[in-house]
């Protein structure tokens, strides 16, 4: 029996039906009220997170892992490479602390073979060395990291 082969360019791909844009249409433009107000703990907070952070991502010994790790935040990408130290905003340092993986061994009861337990075991996607930051930075860093999943 021959091995049928499938071509994508061949078969195509399902295609959308157009939208009407009515509903856009349809409504008349309204007048945004804006308040104003001057709030001085998100605007320190905004600061704290554009602080600039300097760290070190490691090396993968995974076969094909990326040497260059896009970062994005908020629609902005940070390419940041592995092995090399570097100079971020404490925001995209939230990112990567916040990028985990959770895997799971099964643990059985010896005893009650029908009994097992599923063990997590949580660690960071990119593993990295924040090698300079401020006092404040480094204890809320400790904080983030300590945080569950």
């Amino acid at each position: 029996m021959a091995i049928k082969t499938i071509d994508t360019d061949d078969v195509g791909v399902a295609q959308m039906e157009p939208k009407s844009l009515d509903e856009i249409r349809a409504h008349a433009a309204t007048e945004i009220e804006v308040e104003s107000k001057f709030d001085s703990d998100a605007m320190a907070l905004e600061a704290f997170m554009n602080e600039s952070v300097k760290l070190r991502i490691h090396g993968s010994p995974e076969e094909g892992a990326l040497p260059v790790i896009s970062v994005i935040v908020n629609g902005t990408i940070q390419p940041i490479p592995r092995d090399v130290e570097v100079d971020v905003k404490r925001k995209y340092v939230e990112a990567l602390a916040r990028a985990k993986a959770t895997s799971y061994r099964q643990v059985t009861n010896p005893i009650d073979p029908s009994d097992i337990k599923m063990v997590p075991t949580t660690v960071l996607s990119y593993p990295f060395t924040v090698t300079e930051d401020s006092a404040k930075g480094k204890a809320w860093l400790r904080k983030i990291l300590a945080q569950p999943v």
